[in-house]
C-alpha cells in the first residue's frame, strides 16, 4: 500500500506531539523521518517510533516526562 508522504508526516507528528515533544522538534523530527523513508533508509524512518516509545522514560526531548507504566504525564 502506498501512503502519501504528507499523511505519514502528519501521523508521525501526531504521535510525537502526543508524547509531549516540543512543537519545533516535532516538525524537524517528522520531516527527517519521512525524508529517510523516501530515501529508502527504512531503519531511520517511521520504524523508529517503536524505539522512541521504548525510550520515553529517558528522553530529554519531551516537554514533560511520561511514566512508562501508566502513560500519564506528571
Amino acid at each position: 500500500m502506498k501512503v502519501a508522504a504528507a499523511t505519514v508526516r502528519e501521523q508521525i507528528a501526531a504521535v510525537l506531539t502526543g508524547w509531549g515533544m516540543l512543537p519545533d522538534l516535532v516538525a524537524i523530527t517528522a520531516d527527517v523521518m519521512v525524508d529517510t523513508d523516501l530515501a529508502g533508509i527504512d531503519s531511520h524512518g517511521i520504524s523508529m517510533l517503536m524505539y522512541y516509545e521504548d525510550m520515553l522514560g529517558r528522553a530529554s526531548w519531551t516537554s514533560r516526562r511520561v511514566r512508562p507504566s501508566s502513560g500519564t504525564a506528571r
